[in-house]
């Protein structure tokens, strides 16, 4: 199922209750990387598991860079109330839970996909 139907149809505490469970199965996984939506860092356990398997890489974008580069709003900001927070703080996770959260910081304004691919390759490798 699409994640806009799981929102649709069960709701966003079900989308984030499954989210939180795929993400405490990929976090048992060693050697993958995982690419996670704005919100699945908001259960503490989820971020502190995140942090403890992974360097945690957060892309970093002002509002209107993020909502320029989605291609469909997200389904939690799809109603009008939602739409407007999202101006502030576009993923609907406050900026300190990614900040702590954080290993590493990567801005991607006015970058392109190769040249924020290369400053996470140059500061991962620089952890090693």
């Amino acid at each position: 199922m699409k994640i806009s139907g799981i929102f649709e149809k069960l709701g966003e505490a079900r989308f984030r209750a499954l989210e939180a469970r795929a993400v405490e199965e990929a976090c048992a996984k060693k050697g993958s990387v995982l690419s996670l939506g704005g919100g699945a860092i908001l259960k503490q356990k989820s971020a502190l598991l995140v942090k403890d398997s992974f360097i945690v890489v957060w892309l970093w974008a002002s509002a209107d860079e993020a909502l320029r580069a989605w291609k469909a709003i997200p389904p939690a900001l799809s109603s009008k109330g939602r739409q407007g927070k999202s101006r502030a703080q576009p993923t609907g996770c406050p900026p300190a839970i990614y900040a702590a959260c954080a290993d590493i910081v990567v801005g991607t304004e006015g970058k392109t996909a190769n040249e924020v691919a290369d400053a996470i390759m140059d500061e991962t490798a620089a952890r090693r």
